[in-house]
């Protein structure tokens, strides 16, 4: 069994202290990590503040060329990328490959941004007091980035921290998910053969224990974790003065109007609902259904789920595959049988086999329900009909504690524009599907949510203090 080193400074590294890794699908080992110890913390800390140093000399024309020359490797070694995706997360391989392809476009972004990138001129003479004056803003990188990132992207959702402190001329220490760090070590493979300073990226499966310290330690500048919003609050009170940037998670909502073509998009609803298991923070979890239109909902999403294809995740054809571990697909299959006693309508799925839950789809759910009230990161949705006003759509939405993204599909410009101006989330998609994100875009949650933006713009900015420069001729 391949042991796996973690990256510092520059060079990868091995440690006494192993952890297995477990491909969910066959439940078997598939390689081993090494896991860093604290001596391996404070080495990656020292050797991200040398770093720091050698990003000042690094012109944003260099920074573009090292984030495109990543961008290209990993579109070369997509393959050995996917089939690594595949094996630690059971993601679908048809998922895999966007995965893949998306974490490529974000290093890629973020060289255009680079290439673009321009102080800002703030207008000096709006005051009285500033004849002459000529104002310039830079972006100075804020210091050691920490980075935390979860099991369900483990590719691109470090790109999403990655790729912005390289724009930004951050160091960053990261930490994969404990369940799928070697999609993470392939990924500081390609990074180690570029001309970033070394120590400007280092790769640390680590333990939660060890991984607090360095939310704790002042010599980190900048925390940016995605994961759980009970953890990701408590992170929060432990990090000091630092600056903290929160990708939490999700209830999403989608709500179908009378002017909606169901049938039209019947693949967005099941890509929505079920794409990897519905291990999404974005994940469509609330359908809320015109009457006109339910009956016909509910048909037609049987029929595609009947249809869908389940099973070993490296088939090409696979579109629907297990979830993480037993121990979630459990939760998952509790929170069901709940709802179920508490009134709710099972019509589709719902019946759990080792660590495989089947879609499932619920009717008859409500507020009160952990199924439809909490974040079930897992494949079910729960269907229910508003009373055809816009109105009562946006207070059913709104029912939540959540406020990543939630769909509006209509064709009707009044009900799009009360919608976009009070659905209670920090963004709103017109026909198109809640898990639906370009990674330009600014990316992130309010409420229980989230705290600050992703999206190679916003985290760059993020990444970043404003430096002012005032002069008089």
């Amino acid at each position: 069994m391949n042991i796996h080193a973690f990256y510092t400074g520059g060079v990868f590294k091995s440690s006494p202290k192993t952890k297995p890794v477990y491909n969910p699908y066959t439940q078997k080992a598939i390689a081993k990590v090494c896991l860093a110890e604290l001596k391996d913390l404070q080495e990656s800390i020292c050797n991200a503040q040398r770093a720091k140093i050698k990003y000042k000399a690094l012109s944003m024309r260099e920074r573009a060329r090292i984030l495109m020359q990543i961008s290209k490797a990993i579109i070369k070694q997509s393959r050995v990328l996917s089939k690594t995706l595949v094996l630690e997360t059971a993601k679908p391989l048809y998922w895999a490959e966007r995965e893949v392809y998306r974490c490529s476009e974000t290093f890629a972004l973020a060289a255009r941004f680079c290439k673009h990138y321009q102080p800002d001129s703030p207008p000096a003479n709006w005051s009285s007091r500033s004849k002459g004056i000529q104002a310039v803003i830079e972006h100075e990188g804020i210091g050691i980035v920490f980075g935390i990132s979860p099991f369900n992207f483990p590719l691109n959702l470090p790109a999403h921290k990655i790729a912005p402190a390289i724009a930004a001329g951050c160091p960053i220490i990261l930490k994969p998910a404990p369940q799928t760090p070697l999609s993470a070590l392939l990924l500081a493979k390609i990074i180690d053969k570029t001309p970033l300073p070394k120590g400007g990226l280092s790769v640390l499966p680590m333990t939660h224990r060890l991984a607090k310290t360095l939310v704790q330690d002042d010599r980190i500048s900048l925390l940016s974790f995605t994961g759980s919003a009970t953890v990701g609050w408590q992170l929060k009170t432990q990090s000091g003065k630092k600056k903290c940037i929160l990708e939490l998670g999700g209830n999403a909502a989608a709500v179908f109007s009378a002017s909606a073509s169901i049938k039209n998009c019947m693949q967005e609803i099941i890509d929505s609902g079920f794409g990897y298991s519905g291990q999404v923070c974005n994940h469509a979890q609330r359908f809320y259904i015109h009457p006109k239109h339910f009956n016909r909902f509910i048909h037609e999403v049987k029929l595609a789920l009947k249809e869908l294809s389940c099973g070993d995740p490296l088939l090409p054809n696979t579109r629907f595959s297990c979830m993480i571990s037993e121990k979630e697909a459990r939760r998952v299959e509790t929170w069901i049988k709940e709802a179920v006693q508490q009134g709710a309508k099972l019509v589709f799925g719902g019946k759990r086999k080792n660590n495989f839950m089947p879609p499932t789809l619920l009717t008859h759910t409500h507020s009160k329900m952990k199924i439809h009230s909490e974040e079930v990161f897992g494949p079910v949705i729960c269907v229910n009909p508003y009373n055809g006003s816009i109105e009562h759509a946006v207070n059913l939405v709104n029912e939540s504690r959540y406020g990543i993204q939630a769909s509006i599909y209509t064709r009707n410009k009044n009900e799009l524009k009360y919608a976009f101006k009070h659905i209670e989330t920090a963004a709103v998609l017109h026909n198109l599907p809640t898990i639906f994100r370009l990674e330009h875009m600014p990316y992130g949650g309010i409420k229980e949510s989230g705290l600050g933006r992703e999206g190679i713009v916003d985290a760059f900015y993020s990444y970043c203090e404003p430096k002012l420069l005032l002069s008089n001729g």
